[in-house]
């Protein structure tokens, strides 16, 4: 049952990451608050993911992008929080 609930650190900031953009199912919420009570170091990388996406949010209505050019910068970053 504990292997059914404990994350890699790797599957932790995935998480992370997927939350900031959709709702998180309750099984992966447990997980996610499970690892990050356990791990200082995702706890400190979820920290920043959301203050980055709090900055992201600022600086959007104050610059004038295209829905294209939002997705791409979308794409581009979750390519490299993905790739790292």
């Amino acid at each position: 049952m504990l292997k059914k609930i404990m994350i890699t650190c790797k599957e932790a900031t995935l998480l992370s990451s997927k939350s900031e953009e959709t709702k998180l199912s309750i099984g992966d919420l447990v997980k996610l608050k499970m690892h990050l009570t356990m791990c200082k170091v995702c706890a400190n990388f979820d920290s920043q993911v959301k203050l980055l996406m709090e900055a992201v949010k600022m600086i959007d209505s104050d610059v004038n992008l295209t829905e294209e050019e939002k997705t791409e910068l979308k794409r581009m970053l979750n390519d490299n929080m993905n790739n790292n």
